[in-house]
């Protein structure tokens, strides 16, 4: 049995990756599994084509294939899984095509990660899966993948330990067939094996967070300049970070945050809900008048030509600023 997972180039995407590769049973008892991982950003999207395709147990993790891509893989097999939670990909998501509907677990404000584990443990309890379930029992997924849930989410914004925890673990090898894998999620190890194992990423973690935030609040500061898009006042950066890219350096006035580089061919563009942004300012459905999409708090897009300039007139954003007071991270849970 070919099984092909396609998953989104991230911390959340390969996590999801990681609990199909290790809890994933073969739709056929007895079957070897001949697994092959497709990591995916939006530039790059798998073509199905071939006898590898035909029949295979395909699953598409944080990601989201476009509407043709789609129709010609139901094509070619029916064993397709799609677990994603990106608010515009949900939008305009299908079902499928006619005589196909896709198994799965899809919604908004849970990371893949966390869907995935979920889905796959229910599945293996109780036959195909909880498709559309309802009320999440969170307490039974690992701890290392509700930090993952945290961070995904919230970003730079979420908990302290579940930051330093991401960065603790960017800093290891972590596709999906990575050791660090089996050590958090298990067989390996303990449980008190697993806890400790958590604990040290996040001290480690921390470190890397006081380095990478020093560094580029001080990148932020010499090249961050005032713009604007859709009406909004941002702040924008040339950077390869994500969304922590201005570091401490954040303004007050910015409504959003945009982070861009060139790949070569196309320029990527990602959106974050600024400082002055409203809670009701949805930076996906921007990015989606790009053709892109995303979360409400966090988005991205491609373009060939960039849709804002420097130094606009309708923004009294200035392009440098003094540093803020000095914060401290803790790997410290937040108190209940």
């Amino acid at each position: 049995m070919n099984q092909i997972i396609i998953h989104h180039n991230d911390l959340d995407g390969r996590a999801a990756a990681a609990c199909v590769a290790m809890f994933a049973a073969a739709p056929v008892a007895g079957d070897q599994i001949d697994r092959q991982f497709i990591e995916c950003d939006y530039q790059s999207v798998p073509c199905p084509n071939g006898d590898r395709w035909r029949d295979a147990d395909v699953w598409i993790l944080d990601y989201s294939l476009p509407a043709d891509t789609l129709a010609e893989l139901l094509t070619l097999t029916d064993r397709v899984t799609w677990i994603d939670h990106h608010v515009t990909a949900l939008a305009d998501a299908p079902n499928g095509t006619p005589g196909h509907k896709l198994r799965g677990d899809r919604r908004v404000g849970v990371s893949a990660c966390v869907l995935t584990w979920l889905y796959l443990h229910k599945r293996t309890a109780g036959g195909r899966g909880p498709e559309m379930a309802g009320a999440l029992p969170l307490r039974t997924v690992p701890e290392a993948l509700l930090r993952i849930n945290a961070w995904d989410l919230a970003g730079p914004g979420c908990q302290a330990h579940a930051h330093c925890f991401a960065a603790g673990l960017e800093s290891l090898p972590h596709g999906p067939e990575a050791l660090i894998w089996r050590e958090l999620l298990g067989p390996i190890g303990t449980e008190a094996e697993r806890v400790r194992g958590l604990e040290n990423l996040t001290r480690d973690g921390v470190a890397i967070l006081r380095s990478r935030t020093a560094r580029n609040t001080d990148y932020a500061r010499q090249y961050a300049f005032g713009t604007e898009l859709d009406g909004l006042r941002a702040m924008a950066l040339n950077s390869s970070a994500g969304a922590d890219a201005f570091g401490d350096h954040a303004h007050g006035a910015a409504e959003l945050e945009i982070v861009f580089r060139h790949t070569g061919r196309v320029w990527e563009v990602s959106l974050y809900r600024g400082p002055a942004g409203v809670d009701e300012l949805d930076v996906s459905q921007i990015a989606k008048r790009y053709g892109g999409g995303g979360h409400a708090g966090a988005a991205g897009f491609c373009c060939a030509m960039m849709p804002f300039a420097p130094y606009s007139t309708a923004t009294d954003l200035a392009p440098t600023f003094d540093y803020p007071d000095e914060g401290e991270l803790t790997a410290e849970p937040d108190a209940d």
